[in-house]
Protein backbone atom coordinates (compact mmCIF):
# COMPACT_ATOMS: atom_id res chain seq x y z
CA UNK A 1 0.00 0.00 0.00
CA UNK A 2 1.41 3.40 -0.99
CA UNK A 3 2.67 5.37 2.01
CA UNK A 4 1.07 8.66 0.89
CA UNK A 5 -2.26 6.83 0.63
CA UNK A 6 -2.04 5.72 4.26
CA UNK A 7 -0.76 9.10 5.46
CA UNK A 8 -3.70 10.94 3.92
CA UNK A 9 -6.16 8.33 5.17
CA UNK A 10 -4.80 8.81 8.69
CA UNK A 11 -5.42 12.54 8.46
CA UNK A 12 -8.98 11.91 7.27
CA UNK A 13 -9.60 9.44 10.08
CA UNK A 14 -8.34 11.88 12.69
CA UNK A 15 -10.59 14.57 11.22
CA UNK A 16 -13.56 12.20 11.54
CA UNK A 17 -12.70 11.47 15.17
CA UNK A 18 -12.09 15.13 16.02
CA UNK A 19 -15.47 16.14 14.65
CA UNK A 20 -17.17 13.16 16.27
CA UNK A 21 -15.96 14.24 19.70
CA UNK A 22 -17.72 17.60 19.31
CA UNK A 23 -21.11 15.88 18.97
CA UNK A 24 -21.09 14.60 22.57
CA UNK A 25 -23.36 16.69 24.79
CA UNK A 26 -23.08 14.69 28.00
CA UNK A 27 -21.12 16.41 30.83
CA UNK A 28 -17.35 16.29 30.40
CA UNK A 29 -16.97 14.24 33.58
CA UNK A 30 -19.61 11.69 32.54
CA UNK A 31 -18.51 8.10 32.03
CA UNK A 32 -20.00 8.02 28.52
CA UNK A 33 -17.99 11.07 27.45
CA UNK A 34 -14.84 9.64 28.97
CA UNK A 35 -15.35 6.33 27.15
CA UNK A 36 -15.84 8.17 23.85
CA UNK A 37 -12.67 10.21 24.29
CA UNK A 38 -10.66 7.12 25.20
CA UNK A 39 -11.93 5.13 22.20
CA UNK A 40 -11.28 8.01 19.78
CA UNK A 41 -7.80 8.54 21.21
CA UNK A 42 -6.95 4.83 20.95
CA UNK A 43 -8.04 4.72 17.32
CA UNK A 44 -6.15 7.93 16.49
CA UNK A 45 -2.95 6.66 18.10
CA UNK A 46 -3.19 3.32 16.29
CA UNK A 47 -4.50 4.77 13.04
CA UNK A 48 -1.60 3.71 10.82
CA UNK A 49 -1.72 0.10 11.98
CA UNK A 50 -5.51 0.01 11.77
CA UNK A 51 -5.43 1.31 8.20
CA UNK A 52 -2.65 -1.03 7.09
CA UNK A 53 -4.45 -4.06 8.54
CA UNK A 54 -7.88 -2.86 7.34
CA UNK A 55 -9.16 -2.79 10.90
CA UNK A 56 -10.85 0.61 10.98
CA UNK A 57 -14.56 -0.12 10.51
CA UNK A 58 -15.19 -1.90 13.82
CA UNK A 59 -13.33 0.53 16.10
CA UNK A 60 -14.82 3.54 14.30
CA UNK A 61 -18.34 2.16 14.63
CA UNK A 62 -17.69 1.69 18.34
CA UNK A 63 -16.74 5.37 18.57
CA UNK A 64 -20.02 6.39 16.94
CA UNK A 65 -22.01 4.18 19.29
CA UNK A 66 -20.20 5.72 22.25
CA UNK A 67 -21.02 9.18 20.90
CA UNK A 68 -24.71 8.25 20.98
CA UNK A 69 -24.26 7.08 24.58
CA UNK A 70 -22.66 10.48 25.26
CA UNK A 71 -25.86 12.26 24.17
CA UNK A 72 -24.92 13.08 20.59
CA UNK A 73 -27.96 14.68 18.98
CA UNK A 74 -29.61 14.48 15.58
CA UNK A 75 -28.34 17.99 14.88
CA UNK A 76 -24.82 16.95 15.84
CA UNK A 77 -24.74 13.91 13.58
CA UNK A 78 -26.39 15.83 10.75
CA UNK A 79 -23.67 18.47 11.07
CA UNK A 80 -20.96 15.81 11.23
CA UNK A 81 -21.97 14.02 8.03
CA UNK A 82 -22.13 17.39 6.27
CA UNK A 83 -18.61 18.28 7.40
CA UNK A 84 -17.26 14.92 6.25
CA UNK A 85 -18.89 15.24 2.84
CA UNK A 86 -16.95 18.48 2.31
CA UNK A 87 -13.61 16.66 2.50
CA UNK A 88 -11.79 16.13 -0.81
CA UNK A 89 -9.30 13.26 -0.39
CA UNK A 90 -6.93 12.37 -3.22
CA UNK A 91 -6.50 8.66 -2.58
CA UNK A 92 -8.96 5.74 -2.55
CA UNK A 93 -8.24 4.64 1.03
CA UNK A 94 -8.89 8.16 2.26
CA UNK A 95 -12.20 8.29 0.40
CA UNK A 96 -13.14 4.95 1.94
CA UNK A 97 -12.53 6.32 5.44
CA UNK A 98 -14.40 9.54 4.61
CA UNK A 99 -17.54 7.80 3.39
CA UNK A 100 -17.39 5.21 6.15
CA UNK A 101 -17.61 8.12 8.58
CA UNK A 102 -20.51 9.60 6.61
CA UNK A 103 -22.45 6.32 6.61
CA UNK A 104 -21.93 5.82 10.34
CA UNK A 105 -23.16 9.38 10.94
CA UNK A 106 -26.28 8.69 8.86
CA UNK A 107 -26.94 5.54 10.84
CA UNK A 108 -26.44 7.41 14.11
CA UNK A 109 -28.86 10.12 12.94
CA UNK A 110 -31.53 7.50 12.43
CA UNK A 111 -30.88 5.87 15.79
CA UNK A 112 -31.28 9.21 17.53
CA UNK A 113 -34.42 10.05 15.56
CA UNK A 114 -36.16 6.91 16.80
CA UNK A 115 -35.89 8.29 20.33
CA UNK A 116 -36.83 11.86 19.37
CA UNK A 117 -40.22 13.27 20.37
CA UNK A 118 -41.52 15.95 18.00
CA UNK A 119 -43.83 18.71 19.21
CA UNK A 120 -45.31 19.54 15.81
CA UNK A 121 -45.69 18.13 12.33
CA UNK A 122 -43.42 20.89 11.00
CA UNK A 123 -40.57 19.67 13.22
CA UNK A 124 -40.94 16.13 11.84
CA UNK A 125 -41.14 17.40 8.27
CA UNK A 126 -38.02 19.51 8.75
CA UNK A 127 -36.18 16.45 10.08
CA UNK A 128 -37.34 14.44 7.06
CA UNK A 129 -36.03 17.07 4.65
CA UNK A 130 -32.65 17.05 6.38
CA UNK A 131 -32.49 13.25 6.35
CA UNK A 132 -33.22 13.15 2.62
CA UNK A 133 -30.60 15.80 1.88
CA UNK A 134 -28.00 13.92 3.91
CA UNK A 135 -28.65 10.48 2.43
CA UNK A 136 -28.70 11.42 -1.26
CA UNK A 137 -24.96 12.19 -1.69
CA UNK A 138 -24.00 8.99 0.14
CA UNK A 139 -26.36 6.97 -2.06
CA UNK A 140 -24.95 8.60 -5.18
CA UNK A 141 -21.37 7.86 -4.11
CA UNK A 142 -22.19 4.21 -3.43
CA UNK A 143 -23.87 3.95 -6.84
CA UNK A 144 -20.98 5.67 -8.61
CA UNK A 145 -18.44 3.32 -7.00
CA UNK A 146 -20.63 0.28 -7.83
CA UNK A 147 -20.86 -0.74 -4.17
CA UNK A 148 -24.18 -2.53 -4.49
CA UNK A 149 -24.31 -3.82 -0.93
CA UNK A 150 -23.74 -0.41 0.63
CA UNK A 151 -26.13 1.23 -1.84
CA UNK A 152 -28.94 -1.16 -0.95
CA UNK A 153 -28.25 -0.78 2.76
CA UNK A 154 -28.44 3.01 2.49
CA UNK A 155 -31.69 2.84 0.54
CA UNK A 156 -33.18 0.51 3.15
CA UNK A 157 -32.17 2.72 6.07
CA UNK A 158 -33.28 5.87 4.27
CA UNK A 159 -36.64 4.30 3.48
CA UNK A 160 -37.17 3.15 7.06
CA UNK A 161 -36.36 6.60 8.45
CA UNK A 162 -38.68 8.24 5.92
CA UNK A 163 -41.60 5.95 6.75
CA UNK A 164 -41.11 6.49 10.47
CA UNK A 165 -41.04 10.27 10.17
CA UNK A 166 -44.02 10.40 7.81
CA UNK A 167 -46.13 8.15 10.03
CA UNK A 168 -45.30 10.11 13.16
CA UNK A 169 -45.82 13.48 11.49
CA UNK A 170 -49.40 12.54 10.59
CA UNK A 171 -50.18 12.25 14.30
CA UNK A 172 -48.85 15.71 15.13
CA UNK A 173 -50.42 19.17 14.88
CA UNK A 174 -49.30 21.40 12.03
CA UNK A 175 -47.62 24.77 12.53
CA UNK A 176 -49.73 27.56 11.01
CA UNK A 177 -49.49 31.36 10.80
CA UNK A 178 -51.69 33.68 12.85
CA UNK A 179 -52.50 37.40 12.72
CA UNK A 180 -54.27 39.07 15.65
CA UNK A 181 -53.99 42.64 14.35
CA UNK A 182 -51.94 44.20 17.12
CA UNK A 183 -49.51 43.74 20.00
CA UNK A 184 -51.28 41.81 22.77
CA UNK A 185 -50.40 39.80 25.90
CA UNK A 186 -49.64 36.15 25.17
CA UNK A 187 -52.59 35.02 27.32
CA UNK A 188 -54.98 37.13 25.25
CA UNK A 189 -53.58 35.73 22.02
CA UNK A 190 -53.94 32.18 23.38
CA UNK A 191 -57.56 32.84 24.32
CA UNK A 192 -58.31 34.08 20.82
CA UNK A 193 -56.53 31.26 19.03
CA UNK A 194 -57.67 28.46 21.36
CA UNK A 195 -61.03 29.57 22.80
CA UNK A 196 -61.98 26.03 23.79
CA UNK A 197 -58.76 25.30 25.68
CA UNK A 198 -59.25 24.76 29.40
CA UNK A 199 -55.80 26.05 30.36
CA UNK A 200 -54.90 28.98 28.13
CA UNK A 201 -51.99 29.77 30.42
CA UNK A 202 -50.25 26.66 29.08
CA UNK A 203 -51.02 27.66 25.49
CA UNK A 204 -49.76 31.21 26.08
CA UNK A 205 -46.41 29.85 27.30
CA UNK A 206 -46.32 27.62 24.23
CA UNK A 207 -46.96 30.61 21.95
CA UNK A 208 -44.32 32.71 23.64
CA UNK A 209 -41.67 30.02 23.33
CA UNK A 210 -42.64 29.10 19.76
CA UNK A 211 -42.28 32.74 18.67
CA UNK A 212 -39.27 33.55 20.88
CA UNK A 213 -41.05 36.33 22.72
CA UNK A 214 -39.08 37.79 25.63
CA UNK A 215 -41.96 39.39 27.58
CA UNK A 216 -45.41 37.74 27.72
CA UNK A 217 -47.16 41.15 27.64
CA UNK A 218 -45.92 41.94 24.15
CA UNK A 219 -46.74 39.26 21.60
CA UNK A 220 -46.18 40.34 18.00
CA UNK A 221 -49.32 40.76 15.85
CA UNK A 222 -48.23 37.92 13.57
CA UNK A 223 -46.51 34.66 14.35
CA UNK A 224 -46.86 30.88 14.31
CA UNK A 225 -48.91 28.49 16.42
CA UNK A 226 -49.93 24.84 16.50
CA UNK A 227 -53.09 24.04 14.60
CA UNK A 228 -54.66 22.33 17.61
Amino acid sequence: MRNDNVVEARLILIEVLKNLLTTAKAPVQATATSNLKQACNDLAVGAITALQTQNVAGPLLNCYNLAIDAAASFDGMWWLQGQLQLLTPLYPLSATVQWLGVRYALSAMCKVLVKTTFSSRQDAEDALARVTGAFEPAEEYAADTHDTGIYQALLTLHGAATRDLVERSLLLPRVINYNVGGVLPSLTVAQRLYPDAMLNTDRSDELRLENKIIHPAFMRPTGICLSN
